[in-house]
């Protein structure tokens, strides 16, 4: 089984797309800030409890 030699542009790839989502979790987490509804927030943190993964890519 042979591989294509890594040229690093699936890490570029990956790197792009780590950051996209960084991006779009912190606007989330913006966002959710501007509603009180109880729902809302327990739903923020759902998303925050499931997103934890990913805040460390985005340090």
């Amino acid at each position: 089984m042979s591989f294509p030699a890594n040229d690093g542009s699936s890490d570029r790839k990956q790197r792009k797309l780590s950051t996209n989502f960084c991006f779009a979790f912190q606007n989330f987490q913006e966002q959710s800030k501007k509603y009180e509804n109880k729902l809302q927030t327990s739903y923020v943190r759902f998303i925050m409890l499931q997103g934890i993964d990913f805040l460390d890519v985005c340090e």
